[in-house]
């Protein structure tokens, strides 16, 4: 999954708050089906 936002500074906290959810959700059944996952890129 992919998304293109125009900037960090100005994003509203229940967007990071659900993108956050998706990383970590993903992270979870990857880690359940026994696969390396990439590193996730941070920005801060």
């Amino acid at each position: 999954m992919v998304a293109a936002l125009p900037s960090r500074k100005f994003m509203p906290l229940r967007t990071r708050a659900f993108l956050d959810y998706l990383v970590e959700a993903t992270r979870r059944t990857v880690a359940g089906l026994g696969i390396d996952a990439p590193p996730v890129a941070d920005g801060n």
